[in-house]
């Protein structure tokens, strides 16, 4: 499986892979800025809060691209389902705000699927409801 990951155009190593020797020019072109970074982390957060069993999630692929001024990220990733069965996902998620945010307002605002996270906890809730 590959554990490579793609920021802004360039085939990068993903830090979780194990490499034990990154090529320094490698490494220096995959540089992330401290914005970017945090829009992964919310993303991954948001992403690992709907799954069964977060604890087994493994990302193996990231694609940014904006369009419009909203700025896209698709994380591929393989997560157990309720049965321990490893499966294959995917998440967009997408941010217009100042890239001056910090994680905790990251996660407020960006959309996973259409939602943000407050959005789909509301959304689960009155699926609770309606069932009882």
């Amino acid at each position: 499986m590959s554990t490579l990951t793609r920021f802004k155009g360039e085939i990068c190593p993903n830090e979780d892979a194990g490499f034990d020797v990154v090529r320094p020019a490698l490494l220096a072109a995959c540089s992330r800025n401290s914005f970017d970074t945090k829009y992964t982390e919310a993303c991954e957060q948001l992403i690992k809060n709907r799954l069964k069993a977060p604890s087994g999630y493994n990302r193996f692929q990231i694609v940014d691209w904006t369009e419009e001024g909203k700025m896209f990220k698709g994380i591929s990733y393989d997560a157990p389902n309720t049965y321990g069965t490893m499966i294959r996902g995917a998440g967009i998620c997408e941010y217009d705000g100042p890239t001056t945010a910090d994680v905790s307002t990251l996660l407020m605002r960006v959309r996973l699927g259409g939602e943000t996270e407050v959005e789909w906890y509301m959304k689960l809730k009155r699926e609770a409801e309606r069932s009882n």
